[in-house]
């Protein structure tokens, strides 16, 4: 069964990754499907355990990403997207692959940054931001976000976050 949701995981997240390139969006068909064979690959050794893991995969990516969504840091086909990979993979993994995809992202940005020499500007978008949500007490779109080349595809960010999941594991199962 591992292999089928490891599987079901990497297709799911190479046809989102080019829907979301091509279109700019990730299908809610696509996600269906991907919680669908998660539920469907976890029922064979069904237990109150996993019960857990596959409600804890569906709603942590959805608590943990919260705020970025709010702030349309993060959208939605994203979040979705994370919870397919948490009811296929189950909770902890789905911790591990919004911290992986995250940093990844934040490594990337802060490279295009340097490159295209915005990052003075960007750290002072930034903290003008903040002082903004602090001023008015609660969270507003970061309006940064719609400036041109600003756009970033975070379901990249999301294969490679897996991948690196995926290559830990395999190095753990051969070390050991």
């Amino acid at each position: 069964m591992e292999l089928i949701r490891i599987s079901a995981s990497a297709v799911i997240l190479l046809l989102a990754v080019r829907s979301d390139f091509s279109d700019g969006i990730i299908r809610n068909r696509l996600i269906a499907v991907g919680i669908l064979i998660g539920i469907l690959c976890w029922i064979p050794g069904f237990e109150p355990k996993i019960a857990g893991e596959v409600i804890g995969g569906l709603l942590l990516p959805i608590l943990i990403c919260w705020i970025p969504f709010r702030m349309h840091g993060l959208g939605a086909g994203d979040i979705k997207l994370f919870c397919v990979i948490g009811c296929l993979n189950g909770s902890r993994n789905v911790i591990y692959c919004i911290c992986i995809s995250f940093l990844l992202a934040a490594g990337f940005s802060f490279g295009r940054l340097l490159n295209q020499r915005q990052l003075w500007t960007s750290i002072q978008s930034c903290v003008s931001y903040f002082q903004i949500v602090v001023q008015k007490g609660r969270i507003i779109p970061y309006p940064e976000r719609t400036r041109k080349g600003a756009r970033f595809h975070f379901s990249a960010a999301i294969l490679f976050g897996y991948a690196v999941i995926l290559g830990v594991s395999v190095c753990k199962t051969l070390l050991w």
